[in-house]
Protein backbone atom coordinates (compact mmCIF):
# COMPACT_ATOMS: atom_id res chain seq x y z
CA UNK A 1 0.00 0.00 0.00
CA UNK A 2 1.34 3.43 -0.73
CA UNK A 3 2.15 6.02 1.30
CA UNK A 4 -0.37 8.96 2.26
CA UNK A 5 2.92 11.01 1.44
CA UNK A 6 4.12 9.46 -1.62
CA UNK A 7 0.12 9.86 -2.66
CA UNK A 8 0.37 13.57 -1.99
CA UNK A 9 3.17 13.90 -3.20
CA UNK A 10 2.30 11.93 -6.87
CA UNK A 11 -0.57 14.16 -6.89
CA UNK A 12 1.57 17.63 -6.40
CA UNK A 13 3.86 16.41 -9.76
CA UNK A 14 0.86 15.69 -11.47
CA UNK A 15 -0.48 18.66 -10.89
CA UNK A 16 2.63 20.55 -11.63
CA UNK A 17 3.57 18.86 -15.43
CA UNK A 18 0.98 20.60 -17.19
CA UNK A 19 3.07 24.12 -15.96
CA UNK A 20 5.97 22.97 -17.45
CA UNK A 21 4.39 22.41 -21.30
CA UNK A 22 3.41 26.83 -21.10
CA UNK A 23 7.36 27.35 -19.78
CA UNK A 24 8.81 26.19 -23.31
CA UNK A 25 10.38 29.24 -25.05
CA UNK A 26 8.75 30.77 -28.58
CA UNK A 27 10.79 32.24 -31.28
CA UNK A 28 10.82 35.92 -31.24
CA UNK A 29 8.22 38.15 -33.89
CA UNK A 30 9.79 37.31 -37.64
CA UNK A 31 11.97 34.55 -36.41
CA UNK A 32 11.47 31.23 -37.77
CA UNK A 33 13.49 29.14 -35.02
CA UNK A 34 14.03 30.34 -31.29
CA UNK A 35 17.19 32.28 -30.58
CA UNK A 36 17.37 33.57 -33.81
CA UNK A 37 17.24 37.65 -33.77
CA UNK A 38 14.37 39.37 -35.58
CA UNK A 39 15.80 41.52 -38.68
CA UNK A 40 15.57 45.35 -37.56
CA UNK A 41 13.10 47.09 -39.82
CA UNK A 42 14.25 50.95 -40.50
CA UNK A 43 17.65 50.31 -42.74
CA UNK A 44 19.61 53.69 -43.19
CA UNK A 45 22.22 53.84 -46.13
CA UNK A 46 25.39 55.15 -45.24
CA UNK A 47 27.03 53.92 -48.23
CA UNK A 48 29.91 55.88 -50.15
CA UNK A 49 33.62 57.01 -50.52
CA UNK A 50 36.59 57.60 -48.64
CA UNK A 51 36.34 61.49 -48.70
CA UNK A 52 39.92 62.46 -48.39
CA UNK A 53 42.53 60.06 -48.22
CA UNK A 54 44.77 59.42 -45.16
CA UNK A 55 41.93 61.00 -43.49
CA UNK A 56 39.82 59.07 -41.12
CA UNK A 57 35.89 60.32 -41.59
CA UNK A 58 32.66 59.54 -39.38
CA UNK A 59 30.69 56.36 -40.74
CA UNK A 60 28.04 55.84 -37.97
CA UNK A 61 26.94 58.55 -35.65
CA UNK A 62 26.69 57.41 -31.96
CA UNK A 63 22.77 56.14 -31.61
CA UNK A 64 21.61 54.86 -28.93
CA UNK A 65 18.59 53.31 -30.77
CA UNK A 66 20.81 51.12 -33.17
CA UNK A 67 19.92 47.70 -33.24
CA UNK A 68 22.91 47.00 -35.71
CA UNK A 69 25.10 47.84 -38.41
CA UNK A 70 26.87 46.42 -41.27
CA UNK A 71 29.99 47.47 -43.42
CA UNK A 72 31.45 46.08 -46.69
CA UNK A 73 34.65 47.17 -48.36
CA UNK A 74 33.81 47.39 -51.83
CA UNK A 75 37.31 48.62 -53.04
CA UNK A 76 40.54 46.90 -53.73
CA UNK A 77 42.62 48.83 -50.85
CA UNK A 78 42.42 47.84 -47.08
CA UNK A 79 39.60 50.23 -45.14
CA UNK A 80 39.95 50.41 -41.21
CA UNK A 81 37.31 50.74 -38.76
CA UNK A 82 37.44 52.24 -34.83
CA UNK A 83 33.98 52.18 -32.94
CA UNK A 84 35.93 53.68 -29.49
CA UNK A 85 38.34 56.54 -31.33
CA UNK A 86 39.64 58.01 -35.06
CA UNK A 87 40.04 54.81 -37.52
CA UNK A 88 43.94 54.61 -38.71
CA UNK A 89 45.94 52.35 -40.35
CA UNK A 90 47.50 51.39 -37.05
CA UNK A 91 46.34 49.14 -33.96
CA UNK A 92 43.16 49.83 -32.32
CA UNK A 93 41.38 49.76 -35.33
CA UNK A 94 39.56 47.05 -37.15
CA UNK A 95 41.34 45.81 -40.94
CA UNK A 96 38.43 45.16 -43.49
CA UNK A 97 40.46 43.53 -46.49
CA UNK A 98 38.68 44.27 -49.94
CA UNK A 99 35.26 42.67 -50.45
CA UNK A 100 35.78 41.46 -46.14
CA UNK A 101 32.21 42.19 -43.72
CA UNK A 102 31.66 43.58 -40.78
CA UNK A 103 28.93 44.14 -38.62
CA UNK A 104 28.84 45.81 -35.28
CA UNK A 105 26.83 43.10 -33.13
CA UNK A 106 29.48 40.90 -30.95
CA UNK A 107 27.25 38.49 -29.36
CA UNK A 108 24.44 39.43 -29.40
CA UNK A 109 25.60 43.39 -27.97
CA UNK A 110 25.08 46.20 -30.56
CA UNK A 111 27.79 49.02 -29.99
CA UNK A 112 26.15 52.71 -30.05
CA UNK A 113 28.97 54.47 -29.88
CA UNK A 114 30.05 56.58 -33.02
CA UNK A 115 31.91 54.73 -35.84
CA UNK A 116 34.72 55.96 -37.77
CA UNK A 117 36.15 54.94 -41.03
CA UNK A 118 39.57 54.95 -42.02
CA UNK A 119 41.30 54.41 -45.75
CA UNK A 120 44.14 55.75 -47.65
CA UNK A 121 42.60 56.29 -51.10
CA UNK A 122 40.03 59.20 -52.07
CA UNK A 123 37.15 57.51 -53.45
CA UNK A 124 37.57 54.15 -52.37
CA UNK A 125 33.62 52.91 -52.32
CA UNK A 126 31.76 50.79 -49.26
CA UNK A 127 28.59 49.91 -48.30
CA UNK A 128 27.29 50.40 -45.42
CA UNK A 129 24.03 50.59 -43.37
CA UNK A 130 22.45 51.28 -39.77
CA UNK A 131 19.39 49.46 -38.76
CA UNK A 132 17.11 51.65 -36.00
Amino acid sequence: MVSRTIRCFIVALLLCLPSLAWAQPVPAPGCPTIGCIPAPETPTDHSGTIAIGGQAQQLFAANVTRKGCSFQNLSSDNLYLNDTSSASAGAGSLLVTPGSYWNCAIGGVVTNGAISLYGATTGDQFTAKEYN
